[in-house]
């Protein structure tokens, strides 16, 4: 994400006010800090801020300017830039992932903003725009699962987030709690996790039909989404080549919000298999019908 054709100006503080989205959770702790390093060694980075009705929206930086008021400082350099308010989520997001201000939780919830916001086919999108695999965005969204102590022990650093995304693979709160204080408490590496869901999901009956079944709806329901989401992510490609010819462009634009709909069918018919299949298990009347 770039921000070519903005204008450099510096603005009054008075006329700046954050943006409605914020990515990170730290408080005031982290703004004093930020604020002594202003004072010693002055702005490094200008604010990334757009125009509004008689204010300017600030993109990116919204702790820098918390410290520049605490400073008193009445004036700051920004860039101004005219964008759109997905575009100006995409640019505050990518700015917050290349300057690593984001922990793994805050960046799982900032994409599942995103995605909420923009539609199920965004995640494909989100991940071209930040530079990331969708595989990445995906593992990322998975941490959002794990329990709130977890996801808390993540955000501290004690369980890294490729360990928590192997936690993640299970379906049990208070097995992966559990799971989670012995790897704090012996430090424990992601093999070593990894051997220790092997043997805790070899307990399950493979050799069950039913489980077997269960497992590869899933996995074949799974591949669809992902199959209309590359399909996506190809019209969208197809697009951007015919701009200029406004009926190929409506046609293909009409096109994808159809191959939306279907992505979003496809997510909520998985979402209903595995809740219909979790009733199943515990002997409760599905609306998928009963098990073979």
């Amino acid at each position: 994400m770039s921000w070519q054709g903005g204008v450099i100006q510096e603005l009054s503080l008075s006329k700046l006010r954050p943006a409605s989205f914020n990515f990170r959770v730290g408080g005031e702790d982290d703004i004093n800090e930020l604020a002594a390093s202003i004072a010693e060694k002055g702005l490094l980075q200008p604010l990334i801020v757009r125009p509004r009705d008689d204010y300017y929206e600030v993109i990116a930086g919204n702790r820098r300017l918390a410290a520049l008021r605490m400073l008193g400082r009445r004036k700051a350099p920004c860039i101004v830039v005219d964008v759109d308010d997905k575009s100006a989520y995409e640019l505050a997001l990518v700015e917050n992932l290349q300057r690593r201000n984001l922990n793994p939780i805050e960046e799982a919830r900032a994409f599942k903003q995103y995605i909420e916001e923009y539609g199920y086919g965004s995640e494909s999108d989100l991940a071209r725009k930040i530079g990331k695999s969708q595989e990445y965005v995906s593992r990322r969204l998975q941490l959002l699962k794990l329990p709130q102590r977890v996801q808390e022990e993540i955000m501290r650093r004690r369980i890294s987030p490729s360990i928590a995304a192997e936690l993640a693979t299970l379906g049990d709160s208070q097995r992966i709690e559990e799971l989670a204080q012995e790897i704090i408490e012996k430090g424990l590496k992601r093999e070593h996790v990894r051997r220790m869901l092997r043997d805790e999901k070899g307990s399950w009956r493979v050799d069950d039909p039913y489980e077997r079944r269960r497992r590869n709806v899933d996995r074949v329901l799974g591949r669809c989404v992902t199959a209309l989401k590359v399909a996506l992510v190809t019209i969208d490609d197809a697009i951007d080549d015919v701009k200029d010819d406004w009926l190929l462009y409506e046609i293909l634009m009409e096109h994808r919000a159809r191959l939306h709909a279907q992505i979003d069918d496809m997510i909520k018919l998985r979402k209903r298999f595995l809740e219909a299949d979790q009733m199943l298990v515990k002997g409760e009347p599905s609306v998928l019908g009963e098990a073979p």
